[in-house]
């Protein structure tokens, strides 16, 4: 929880959220826009383009190995054009190659120094262009290190969204979904 007019906590070199009850949240802009992948799936954020602030700035997920949880992401994000784009020796960002400023996804070890721990209840969920792409990532995450919470298939009975559940090495729970099941 943030005092009015007190800073949120981003990242070093990302924007900077201040809370003031004086001012709306739709008149805030943001620093940065949103990325979409290569492949123009779009992320489900677009007003940054309007100037106005996304609902997600930005994700991070904790680890106790670091190491261990950049060789998962590395091998996951490769196929849907994701790079380590940030390394601050703290934490490592993830996003296109060519627009490294507009990463929105970064591994870290806590600031507190606490042991990580994955939130109960907590998952991110990650579009993929094609269902082919979706059971390429959904295997590569199981071969590199991560568990399975639910192979690629449709969840829904009204719904033709095929989804795939994994957790990742540090037990953070990841969703992979694709909407363009014709593909």
């Amino acid at each position: 929880d943030s005092e009015p007019g007190q800073d949120l906590q981003s990242p070093p070199g990302g924007p900077v959220v201040t809370a003031t009850p004086a001012r709306p949240v739709h008149s805030l802009r943001r620093a940065r826009p949103l990325a979409t992948s290569a492949d123009s799936v779009k992320i489900g954020l677009h007003i940054a383009e309007q100037g106005e602030i996304g609902m997600i700035g930005y994700l991070m997920v904790g680890t106790n190995d670091l190491a261990g949880s950049l060789a998962f992401y590395d091998a996951v994000f490769e196929p849907l054009g994701y790079r380590q784009t940030d390394d601050s020796g703290r934490y490592v960002g993830y996003g296109l190659p060519e627009k490294p400023e507009e990463s929105l996804f970064y591994v870290t070890g806590p600031y507190d120094r606490q042991p990580a721990t994955a939130g109960n209840g907590t998952m991110i969920a990650f579009p993929t262009p094609t269902l082919e792409t979706l059971h390429e990532v959904y295997q590569i995450a199981l071969k590199s290190g991560g568990t399975d919470e639910g192979a690629p298939g449709p969840r829904l009975d009204d719904s033709p969204t095929h989804y795939a559940y994994v957790r990742d090495p540090a037990g953070n729970k990841l969703a992979f979904y694709c909407d363009n099941v014709e593909s």
